[in-house]
């Protein structure tokens, strides 16, 4: 290879790998194969040590440029956790090409609140929700966290229920999160009904299984009347074991 081709490639200076939250971007073009490494920066850290980054990375002053060893190193930089970007960009430079990891670090929480609950206690709440203050929070995560607050409040026969989360500036690099919580009535069960039994009465399929019918009088205080999905699944369950106990073998 000349000497001004070899120039002429090592004069481009461009993003050569990116790992977004959609995923891998495709490098466009990267210093001439062989150039050296001559100088390793970090661009964007405002927690994380330069040195950090810069091992997790893999890439080393010295070394010659190897497009496989950059994705690589975009990948081993983002899997820390901290960033929502993390690309690498080149300079042309004496003797070879100065090296930049430029990061976009992730917001720091600083407090997670909880707005709007009435029937479902705080503490039951809180262990639904993985988040933990003074760390570095992926936003997904807080998505994923409000999606598994409004499943845990379906399980608990809470079929309107909504959960929004709210993520705000607390200060520089830092937010909050508060989810907004819309309860909304349980759902009752008014009977309990089956069909096909010809030859087992309902009352003795009744007490084979856990749920019973809403009554004001003594559900308002416990579960009973409720309708969950769970309860459900298990007196499926329940029914068939106690018609194979009849001796009805092909029970559906």
């Amino acid at each position: 290879m000349s000497a001004d081709r070899r120039s002429r490639g090592a004069a481009v200076a461009a993003v050569v790998a990116s790992f977004l939250l959609l995923g891998i971007g495709t490098a466009t073009s990267w210093a001439a194969e062989g150039t050296v490494i001559v100088a390793l920066d970090v661009r964007g850290a405002q927690s994380i040590e330069t040195a950090t980054i810069v091992s997790r990375s893999g890439l080393v002053v010295g070394a010659p440029v190897d497009p496989a060893a950059v994705r690589e190193a975009v990948k081993a930089v983002y899997r820390m956790g901290y960033f929502d970007d993390v690309s690498i960009e080149q300079e042309p430079t004496a003797g070879g090409v100065r090296v930049t990891i430029v990061v976009a670090e992730r917001p720091v929480l600083a407090e997670v609140r909880y707005e709007g609950y009435d029937g479902v206690g705080l503490d039951k709440l809180k262990e639904q929700v993985t988040l933990a203050e003074k760390t570095f929070v992926d936003l997904r995560a807080v998505s994923a966290a409000a999606a598994k607050l409004q499943q845990y409040y379906l399980g608990e026969g809470y079929a309107d229920a909504r959960v929004i989360p709210v993520t705000k500036a607390a200060g520089p690099g830092t937010v909050s999160v508060t989810f907004l919580i819309e309860e909304g009535g349980r759902s009752k069960i008014r009977e309990v009904a089956f069909e096909g039994n010809q030859q087992v009465r309902a009352k003795r399929l009744r007490k084979a299984i856990s749920t019973k019918r809403y009554f004001w009088l003594t559900s308002w205080f416990s579960s009973a009347g409720i309708y969950k999905q769970a309860d459900l699944d298990q007196d499926v369950e329940r029914l068939r074991d106690f018609y194979l106990n009849e001796g009805y073998v092909q029970v559906q």
